[in-house]
């Protein structure tokens, strides 16, 4: 990846040591920060600076994330603005592992099952909280270099309490009442995960065209 650093430092307190990805919105960089290493979002300035709309999204995020204590939901750390690079940011768990899809590309079914049970019980803990995640896919399902492994659930951008209708996500991934629009809830995660379930197990997308 040779995207750019922001910075060497992010708001005098997280040592940026690379990137890890990111989206329209936000990049993600791994750091070092007080409590040693960490992923840190910063959100992404668009033209004329941010819109109301960015701001309380991003805002949204980390509120939602800071109140989940879950094995297989990434911990939220942080949240800050650094006023050299005029950014939002929040840092989070940084989960060392690969996506769900390329981690099992060697695993048997019943290991694969096994990580659907996990997958099952973070997505269980989510609703039981009204909360639907709404951009499932194997790079937001991680799996950790750890003896045992185990999931993690990552990157809650879309993730909201009273989603409304619109369509945001992967769509490969997407329920049909998303495509079409409308409220989601919990059924349009359960979809996507059925999605994921299948790719992973014939390692086939039942969805992705070729445009």
């Amino acid at each position: 990846m040779n995207k750019k650093l922001p910075a060497e430092m992010i708001d005098g307190a997280y040592r940026v040591e690379h990137p890890l990805g990111g989206g329209s919105f936000s990049d993600v960089f791994r750091v070092r920060g007080p409590s040693g290493k960490a992923a840190l979002k910063l959100l992404r300035l668009g033209f004329g600076g941010y819109s109301d709309t960015a701001i309380a999204d991003f805002k949204s995020e980390f509120s939602l994330l800071k109140e989940l204590h879950h094995p297989h939901i990434a911990s939220i750390l942080d949240f800050g603005f650094d006023a050299s690079l005029e950014q939002f940011y929040f840092t989070s768990e940084l989960i060392e592992g690969s996506d769900l899809f390329a981690a099992t590309e060697s695993s048997s079914c019943d290991e694969i099952l096994e990580f659907m049970v996990q997958t099952l019980r973070a997505f269980h803990y989510l609703h039981s909280y009204g909360i639907y995640h709404l951009d499932v896919k194997a790079a937001n399902v991680l799996l950790t270099e750890t003896d045992p492994q185990q999931i993690k659930i990552i990157d809650f951008g879309l993730a909201s309490m009273n989603p409304e209708g619109r369509v945001a996500g992967t769509p490969s991934y997407m329920a049909p009442e998303v495509v079409k629009s409308e409220r989601p809830d919990a059924r349009a995660d359960i979809y996507s995960l059925g999605v994921l379930f299948y790719y992973c197990l014939t390692r086939t997308n039942p969805f992705r065209g070729k445009g």
